[in-house]
């Protein structure tokens, strides 16, 4: 469209007073209209534009489509009256976001056609504006298309938001508002995304939401920390994507996040369990590379266990660990026993003293999925390995120092079984060992039961001695044992 300069030369310049019959079209047309001159400041504004900026834009202003909101770029980085001017040609272009009077977000269709008021160099632009959601609700079909939308993020079962690429939000749910504490009425138009959620990652690079919009590529399954209106703290899994119009630009992202209190909660007490326990915990998934280790497996293992996650189960442990883990993944498959226990040793470490240790070990595998997840339970026998040989050792010691002494030692239970009968024993007594061990009725030939009651009495007195213990006497009783000499 082009201005008529007629009779009035002042119309030569938008600022001036334009034809009675073009101000009166203008002024009660229902779209926004705008009139700049060849420095992009606005000479005129119908009643559309005035209700639509209200008190932030006058007469003299910088036209506000030379100022978009921060962040959008249009296609050629220039601003729609520059390219308008430039060029001379008439430009349409949608959707741009623009600030309301309200400083709300409103997504607009821009026309801008050059004004040669002398048929020569564009000395203005004249610019209409389109509301395009009002466009839209005006369709009967997009109604109920855009209801059914509506309907769906309204009720989606996730906290959800939308924002336009400078990261205002421009719309929450229901779910949104609870989790953050933040009204609709509030946030929409108004506040970024780091207000209503405020994460250590905004306004950082690793800002999901603008890494998704740099890219065009979605993400999903981050796990991050939101802060609520109370500045508590929500553990989430967040997941995001683009918004583009029908050319394909980006003009948004949206973002949805799940409240994973619990299973944070969880994870919690079992990473207490495994930390306290005295026993070193490693699993590993189906290739055999370790995926979790406790704090007392990464000590035994001497090395730390951040260095420990993605090694192989072979080289961390030994390769007969990973046979027997391959073995029992194996019969997982074939739908048989899946888990065993058994003794291993580990080699020397650098720390250690320079000997094998000895461990109890149990192996379990099982599927969680579609992976099969090993965990080995190794607990540290090594002291009570040492213990027994050492135990061993004694015993034989002094069974050797029974077998040879020269006295006759007889050792006998509560019951009167015969334990030991040594050489000596058999040897004054004329009795072997085969004939007493396991012979009750035997110790009776040679040690009638009067006796045995009196040496009890004295062994419970003091007066024959410390109690539990005589001093060497002879037998008490009157009667002389029968006994059989060799």
């Amino acid at each position: 469209m082009t201005l008529e300069q007629g009779n009035h030369p002042e119309a030569t310049s938008p600022a001036g007073p334009l034809t009675e019959k073009c101000t009166f079209f203008l002024v009660d047309f229902p779209d926004p209209v705008l009139i700049t001159d060849s420095r992009k400041k606005v000479g005129f504004l119908n009643r559309a534009a005035e209700a639509l900026f209200g008190d932030t834009l006058r007469r003299g202003d910088a036209c506000p489509i030379c100022s978009l909101v921060p962040g959008v770029a249009e296609p050629d980085d220039q601003d729609t009256v520059q390219c308008c001017l430039k060029d001379g040609h008439t430009l349409r272009r949608e959707p741009l976001m623009l600030r309301d009077g309200q400083a709300n977000l409103r997504s607009l269709t821009v026309t801008a056609t050059p004004f040669r008021p002398d048929g020569g160099r564009p000395g203005g632009c004249f610019i209409t504006l389109r509301d395009l959601e009002a466009d839209v609700q005006a369709h009967p079909t997009l109604q109920v298309q855009m209801a059914t939308l509506n309907s769906i993020l309204e009720n989606f079962p996730l906290p959800f938001f939308m924002v336009a690429p400078d990261l205002t939000i421009t719309y929450m749910n229901e779910r949104m508002e609870e989790l953050t504490g933040y009204s609709r009425e509030e946030a929409v138009g108004k506040l970024s995304c780091k207000t209503i959620i405020n994460t250590v990652q905004c306004n950082t690079r690793d800002c999901v939401l603008r890494q998704v919009m740099e890219h065009r590529r979605p993400m999903s399954g981050l796990r991050r920390v939101a802060r609520d209106r109370q500045g508590r703290e929500i553990p989430v899994v967040v997941n995001a994507s683009i918004i583009t119009d029908s050319q394909g630009q980006v003009i948004g992202g949206f973002e949805t996040l799940r409240d994973i209190t619990p299973v944070v909660e969880a994870e919690r007490k079992i990473d207490l369990i495994t930390e306290l326990t005295q026993e070193g915990i490693l699993m590993a998934d189906q290739s055999q590379r370790i995926v979790f280790v406790n704090s007392k497996m990464a000590e035994i293992l001497d090395c730390p266990k951040q260095e420990l996650i993605g090694q192989d189960l072979g080289e961390a442990l030994t390769p007969q660990h990973r046979r027997m883990a391959q073995e029992l993944c194996r019969k997982l498959e074939e739908g048989r026993p899946q888990e065993m226990q058994f003794c291993s040793t580990l080699d020397p470490r650098p720390t250690w003293p320079g000997e094998q240790r000895a461990f109890e070990t149990c192996m379990a595998v099982s599927r969680i999925g579609r992976n099969i997840l090993t965990c080995i339970y190794l607990r540290d026998l090594t002291e009570r390995v040492r213990t027994e040989r050492e135990l061993y050792k004694t015993n034989i010691f002094l069974q050797n120092v029974i077998r040879c002494s020269v006295d006759g030692i007889v050792v006998v239970d509560v019951k009167g079984n015969v334990l030991i009968f040594n050489e000596g024993a058999e040897r004054i007594l004329g009795y072997t060992t085969e004939e007493m061990v396991g012979h009750p009725e035997m110790l009776f030939r040679f040690y009638p039961p009067e006796t045995a009651k009196e040496m009890m009495r004295r062994m419970r007195s003091s007066r024959y001695g410390p109690r539990d213990k005589l001093i060497p006497a002879k037998s008490p009783s009157t009667t002389r044992p029968a006994t059989r000499c060799r």
